[in-house]
């Protein structure tokens, strides 16, 4: 289990520690906020969403490791642009 800010996670991406995520995102803004998935092109490419669960409070991710995954379709938003349920939907639909 990892707890920590935006950065803390991105790192542990970084350096391939982490196989599966369970992401909740919550319609609450604290401070300016920091974008968890910001600079991450490379390593997004090994994850995709295997569950995704919403309701009015929160939005839940479970994102998981996986080798197999073809590389990211053309699309005209970077990877530094897609919020996490985008991003997860956008996985979860292929």
């Amino acid at each position: 289990m990892l707890g920590g800010g935006a950065a803390t996670i991105q790192q542990f991406l970084r350096a391939g520690l982490i196989d599966e995520m369970h992401v909740v995102i919550m319609p609450i803004m604290l401070g300016d906020g920091e974008r968890l998935l910001d600079n991450l092109a490379s390593r997004l490419e090994q994850y995709e969403c295997v569950e995704l669960v919403s309701s009015n409070s929160a939005t839940h991710a479970r994102i998981t490791r996986s080798p197999e995954i073809a590389e990211e379709e053309n699309s005209t938003a970077s990877v530094n642009e897609v919020s996490p349920v985008r991003w997860c939907r956008r996985r979860w639909r292929s």
